[in-house]
């Protein structure tokens, strides 16, 4: 017995592969009427069919029960499969139909005529096969009774098979057209298979086509046997649907089936295969129903194994394959990194941070280099652009390899570590005065209050902490401070250490060996208070960037210019400051230049202390300095500075201290300088285009300790009120014009320790009130003044004292400007 085969019933959208004799396909299934009963499609062969059918053959609209035209088979209206080659479709419709017509002819010609009818004696589909009720086979002989008779029918399509169209209703209707359209379906299945496959066994295809034709015989044989009439067909509408979507099909008022019937149903229905026992079923389709794609489809055969990628147990063989794979190589990632590395870099040495042609480690892979590159590194640099020297890779390869801590890209405190480390390198700490080099944990020491203590400071670059290195300051872990004052530090200030600027308050890197110029960058230390830059060799123009530090209170640039000082580097060169860059080939270092005390000062209105000394800043002092109300001290001495003190400094009622000597500034003291209540320091001295009288305003500052005048062009005589100035400590008005006589009120200036006369036009006694200050300092053998010179040698013209003095430590000649010590 042949081998069944059909098409399993799908649900929609789902791929389903039908496997057979012919090469595997998969398919999408046609759509099926929901809740329908399966039925059950005789046995074919294989059978393909393509999408471009539904090109050859456009689905029809089927007749209404008003029609003339014939029923169209359920095969017609979703398109004949044929898997042909488009150019044999249209011969091989012209084939199938005329197949049609002749297996008609012969079955009609074994048929009795159209006179006879139906008889008691004529078997019933229940005689058949046992199972069918006599109240059931009533009630299909009523139903068939009332259907109205189709007269005229000269249809030459088959008519659809009633079981397909009724079945979805709950009758099984009349059964002997359902035989003849097997008989249809199966000679044209012979057909398409022998025409649109090429076989490679044709023996076998052969047998089957004989197969077959035995079966068309063997059904002429049952129906002639049955004395079916031969054309008595009834046309009914579906009492569930609209008028649009009647169901025109062809009823025989007599049913009959043969034994042969009965067998290949029961055959079914004992079927173990599912994909036989629930067959799919047809469904009528109309033009204006929505666009649905034919499909291809493939031999079926049950009884095939599922390949291997579709079988439950190599899957699960490969799944657990893949997971002990992962597993194995996820450990030896995690051990490798660990203990491989240092093996190799033992081996190989440590891995260059030069472009290569692959990584060389997997910290070199793990996004550090280019997170500090992308945030860190300053001025568009990169690391592939550097020389292996270069301060900023050795930093790098120090993070990478050698800091025990190896942070990552998520560690927060990465990139104050790295740039702590890229000031270690680019200021040479190994030559360090204190807690520079790794080696020196146990000695790591600071000086506090001219006392050397031991504290808990650890030594730079140290597997520690780098907040507990030596001179920085952290506040929840964050660089708040760094302070290596007087710590031998040599070189230049990198521009990278602006990223540390969202919390540092203070940086002092004062009497150090650096050098260079002041990276503009550092105006963007955004929260900056104090910056003491002091006695060092810095060179070059102020940055315009530091008026951006509004938050700072303390500037401190002084003795960049004329510093003797020098420094020893780790490899044994040494640093002279008094040159640019510590080089003695180079020019002498002038310090830092620049019109500092321009209108832009007034905006650090934060600043307390401004120290400018030694310099070579120039100039005129904007009057916008009397913006700076918190300002305490100002020492602008020893630079290029012109102009008049402008008269708004009286404003700075805080100030305390005024350095401005040595500078080349002109004109008068501001009149109203005795506003400045709290001052204690006034210096002008040698700026010899000064000129004027003493304010009468100056003797009412009476906190005023240093008054320092000398050297310049003042004139005028000293008043009886200076008396006030009782915290004086020190008077110095040598080489002047002033003139008059020395008042005995000075003598109410108890802590006066250092006075000078000399070279004025000073005349009379020194006073004995003022005497008396060194009697007493001599009397304590505390020596209270420690100076006390005048014009008290004999003139070389005249050979007369201008100045008699009793007490004074020096006298002078005030023409040949010569001074000795008096026994």
């Amino acid at each position: 017995m042949p081998k069944q085969r059909g098409i399993t019933e799908q649900k929609p959208r789902k791929l389903i592969s039908l496997r057979g004799n012919s090469p595997s396909t998969v398919i999408q299934p046609f759509t099926i009427s929901d809740g329908l009963e399966s039925a059950r499609a005789p046995q074919h062969r294989p059978f393909q069919m393509e999408s471009n059918i539904k090109n050859q053959f456009p689905r029809q609209k089927l007749p209404t029960q008003n029609s003339d035209a014939s029923p169209i088979p359920v095969h017609y209206m979703e398109g004949s499969a044929t898997g042909w080659d488009v150019d044999d479709l249209a011969a091989e419709k012209v084939r199938r139909e005329n197949a049609q017509d002749r297996i008609r002819g012969d079955v009609e010609s074994t048929l009795p005529p159209l006179e006879t009818r139906r008889t008691e004696n004529t078997p019933s589909p229940n005689d058949l096969f046992g199972k069918k009720s006599k109240e059931k086979e009533n009630s299909q002989a009523e139903l068939a009774s009332s259907l109205p008779k189709l007269e005229n029918h000269s249809s030459d399509i088959a008519p659809v098979p009633v079981h397909f169209m009724d079945v979805a209703n709950g009758n099984e209707g009349l059964f002997y057209q359902k035989r003849l359209q097997e008989k249809l379906s199966n000679f044209e299945a012979n057909l398409s298979q022998s025409t649109s496959i090429k076989a490679k066994e044709k023996g076998l295809l052969d047998e089957n086509a004989a197969k077959d034709d035995a079966g068309v015989e063997e059904g002429r044989d049952s129906y002639a046997s049955l004395n079916i009439p031969q054309d008595n067909f009834y046309s009914i509408t579906s009492p569930d649907v609209d008028i649009q979507d009647s169901l025109e099909f062809s009823v025989d008022s007599n049913i009959a089936f043969d034994q042969s019937m009965k067998h290949h149903r029961e055959a079914n229905e004992n079927s173990d295969d599912p994909d036989i026992s629930n067959l799919a079923v047809a469904k009528q389709v109309y033009e204006s129903d929505e666009e649905l794609p034919l499909y291809e489809a493939v031999e079926y055969d049950p009884s095939a194994n599922p390949p291997n990628h579709c079988n439950r147990k190599y899957f699960c063989l490969a799944v657990v394959g893949l997971i002990t794979i992962g597993l194995v190589v996820a450990v030896s990632v995690v051990f490798g990194t660990k203990e491989a590395t240092p093996q190799s870099e033992l081996q190989y040495g440590r891995p260059t941070l030069s472009p290569t042609t692959s990584p060389t480690s997997s910290r070199a892979l793990s996004g550090v280099i280019e997170d500090i590159e992308a945030n860190v590194l300053r001025r568009n640099a990169t690391f592939q652009n550097m020389t292996a020297d270069d301060p900023r890779i050795l930093a790098l390869e120090w993070i990478l390899y050698d800091d025990e801590r190896q942070l990552d890209v998520f560690d927060s405190n990465l990139h104050q570590r790295y740039i702590l480390a890229l000031l270690a390198f680019s200021l040479d700490s190994s030559a360090w005065k204190r807690c520079g080099g790794v080696d020196e944990l146990e000695s790591c020491t600071t000086s506090l209050s001219n006392e050397v203590k031991t504290v808990g400071y650890a030594p730079w670059l140290s597997e520690f902490n780098e907040c507990d290195w030596y001179g920085v300051t952290c506040v929840v872990g964050v660089v708040w401070g760094l302070d290596l004052a007087n710590n031998s530090v040599i070189g230049e200030i990198v521009p990278e250490i602006v990223g540390l600027r969202s919390n540092l308050v203070f940086l002092d890197l004062s009497a150090n060996c650096l050098y260079g110029t002041l990276p503009p960058e550092m105006g963007d230390l955004s929260s900056l208070e104090l910056l003491k830059l002091s006695s060092n060799s810095f060179s070059g123009t102020f940055p315009e960037d530091l008026y951006k530090l509004s938050k700072l209170e303390q500037m401190d640039l002084a003795h960049q210019y004329s510093n003797d000082g020098n420094c020893t580097r780790s490899d044994g060169t040494v640093v002279y400051l008094m040159y640019q860059k510590g080089d003695t080939e180079n020019m002498l270092n002038d310090g830092i230049e620049g019109a500092i005390l321009d209108d832009r000062i007034g905006g650090l209105k934060n600043l307390e202390r401004l120290i400018l000394e030694n310099n070579y800043f120039y100039g005129r002092i904007s009057s916008e300095i009397g913006k700076l109300k918190r300002l305490v001290y100002f020492n602008a001495a020893v630079n290029m500075l012109t102009g008049s003190l402008p008269d708004r400094f009286t404003e700075l009622r805080n100030l305390k201290e005024l350095w401005v000597e040595e500078n080349s500034l002109t004109g008068e003291i501001p009149i109203e300088v005795g506003r400045m209540e709290s001052l204690e320091t006034f210096s002008v001295w040698l700026n010899p285009n000064m000129t004027g009288t003493i304010p009468y305003s100056l003797y009412n500052l009476t906190k005023l300790q240093n008054l320092l005048l000398a050297f310049n062009g003042f004139s005028g005589t000293l008043s009886t009120n200076i008396g006030n100035l009782r915290r004086l400590n020190r008077l110095q008005l040598n080489d002047n014009n002033f003139s008059g006589t020395v008042p005995s009120e000075l003598g109410l200036c108890r802590d006066l320790e250092f006075i000078r006369l000399e070279f004025n036009e000073f005349r009379g006694s020194v006073p004995e009130q003022v005497c008396s200050l060194r009697d007493v300092a001599l009397v304590s053998d505390d020596p209270y003044i420690e100076f006390f010179n005048a014009d008290c040698l004999p003139d070389s013209i005249t050979s007369l004292p201008r100045l008699k003095c009793d007490c004074c430590y020096s006298c002078c000649d005030g023409t040949t400007k010569q001074c000795r010590i008096v026994d």
